[in-house]
């Protein structure tokens, strides 16, 4: 059943009950005539579930605001767990819906009002909470900036989410969010780590700019005449791995997760590593500090299956090779001994070259990979099968992957000294 309101929109009743809309020119509904309501339960609710799971005050990032659906999905899940975002940023192209839904949590009379009105008393039944009380947490982040009301994701900057609803028209009607240069650059500005993807749609272009920016995908069943919805994570740690190593490793003083989140496993899942991925880590190590700025490390690899593969793996010890078999790529880090103005012997080559594995390291897990530093090596085959020069040395070499929960297997992550362990305060007395 639909009702011509006025030249911007239509308002249609779907066969859940909840109200959608069409816009001019192509009049396309915002979600599925066999139910909006139903249909962002089902693809959004499972996702703000895990970004509250998985980080105190997560940021989410809608794509778009729409109706206000998912805003009030976050809100309604928010009040269910005592807890705040630290952000929800929501992106609309259509300015009278940013004003009408801004204006109706101020308590404004407007047009919409009876249709926020039972999308509000939908999710209230569904989470028995008071509908006054998600438009007022709403409008607290609001008047906090906590909840951003933003005009076309293609002319913003987006904020780093932990949570994504990629709820954009298809591309009949917003084309330009659909392209492989949109879409490639949009997830590297705007994921998190953790951080999680869901969309009803599932082509080709989506797929590979989640692949490019360390996402893993899960095809889902589609919701209504929808053949397939896409589900995407990128966090390097999951579910019982995750909460394992966060009891484990406590710091004495707050830091950023991400140096004690990282690790070195040993078991990896043989997924190929996109180019895009690799150059990243790269590019990370890149930017490492060095002696007279030297930067003489140098990095040799081999993806899994390659020309050049078993040269590397055959450059590790025994213990090595049987587990770093699985992983995606094998890394050779070389340092230069010398000087390249002068030719003097470089006395921290070692110790630069360590800076800029600890870059590449840490690049990985936000990427929701892993990289695992190895001295076991066979110093002198990896010399000689590599073609490394005299002038030059073989450091370690690394192994990346991407690394599954470990439950019900054999592992371990390892602790650390305590800071007093390793400082002095003046001259060293021990």
């Amino acid at each position: 059943m639909g009702s011509h309101i006025e030249d911007e929109y239509r308002s249609i009743m779907t066969g859940d009950g909840s109200p959608t809309l069409s816009l001019p020119p192509t009049w396309e509904l915002m979600h599925a005539d066999e139910g909006a309501f139903t249909e962002r339960q089902y693809l959004y609710q499972p996702l703000v579930e895990k970004a509250f799971e998985a980080v105190p005050e997560p940021v989410f990032l809608s794509l778009g605001l729409g109706l206000g659906y998912n805003e009030l999905l976050i809100a309604f899940e928010a009040l269910e767990r005592g807890r705040k975002p630290a952000l929800i940023a929501s992106y609309e192209t259509a300015g009278f819906l940013k004003d009408a839904f801004a204006a109706w949590l101020r308590g404004a009379p407007v047009a919409l009002t009876p249709v926020y009105d039972q999308i509000t008393a939908l999710y209230a039944v569904r989470y028995a909470q008071a509908p006054a009380a998600a438009k007022s947490f709403l409008l607290d982040l609001m008047q906090s900036d906590r909840f951003r009301l933003l005009g076309p994701i293609e002319t913003g900057e987006p904020s780093a989410a932990h949570g994504i609803l990629f709820d954009a028209f298809s591309p009949k009607t917003c084309p330009q969010l659909w392209t492989s240069e949109f879409l490639d650059v949009f997830f590297d500005r705007a994921a998190a780590t953790p951080c999680f993807v869901s969309t009803h749609a599932c082509n080709g272009k989506l797929k590979r700019a989640l692949k490019k920016n360390g996402f893993t995908i899960t095809i889902q069943d589609g919701f209504g005449r929808k053949w397939e919805s896409l589900w995407a994570q990128r966090n390097l740690i999951r579910g019982e791995t995750m909460k394992a190593i966060s009891e484990f490793r406590k710091p004495d003083f707050a830091i950023d997760a991400l140096f004690y989140e990282r690790w070195s496993p040993r078991v990896f899942n043989g997924e190929e590593i996109p180019d895009e991925v690799l150059n990243k880590l790269f590019e990370a190590a890149r930017w490492a500090p060095s002696c007279f700025n030297e930067q003489p490390w140098r990095f040799l690899y081999a993806k899994r299956g390659s020309e050049d593969w078993n040269l590397f793996l055959g450059a590790l010890v025994e213990m090595n090779q049987a587990w770093a078999g699985s992983a995606s790529v094998l890394i050779a880090c070389v340092s230069k001994k010398t000087f390249t103005r002068n030719g003097k012997p470089n006395g921290t080559h070692s110790f630069d070259a360590g800076a800029a594995w600890q870059n590449l390291a840490l690049q990985a897990h936000l990427l929701g990979w892993a990289a695992h530093g190895m001295a076991g090596v066979q110093y002198e085959k990896a010399a000689a099968d590599l073609n490394i020069t005299e002038d030059f040395k073989v450091e370690m070499m690394i192994a990346v992957g991407r690394t599954e929960d470990l439950q019900g297997k054999e592992w371990t992550p390892s602790g650390r000294n305590t800071v007093e362990s390793f400082i002095t305060k003046g001259k060293w007395d021990k």
